[in-house]
């Protein structure tokens, strides 16, 4: 998928998970590419900004169904849900 030796894909996948070794943008650009999503989604979401703040909604949404909330959350913020990458998503 993004070309790791099979030998060890899995300690450098485990590294990325818990933060040991961050991944290279590159590779992170690669993944989501392949996994058809932004590379903001694969990223740990930074809330001190809006546009963090909205991935994390968007999480929340998936779990807890919050999309009116979320949509008006971004339209109070002046957030392009299109901006995002989430155009997939309906909104």
């Amino acid at each position: 998928m993004v070309g790791f030796a099979e030998k060890t894909a899995d300690v450098r996948m485990a590294q990325y998970e818990s933060g040991t070794r961050p991944p290279k943008e590159k590779l992170i650009n690669d993944i989501a590419t392949a996994l058809e999503v932004s590379p903001r989604a694969l990223d740990v979401p930074d809330i001190d900004s809006y546009v963090g703040l909205a991935y994390t909604l968007f999480v929340l949404e998936d779990l807890y169904g919050l999309s009116d909330f979320l949509l008006s959350y971004c339209c109070q913020k002046n957030v392009d849900v299109n901006l995002l990458g989430l155009s997939n998503r309906g909104y």
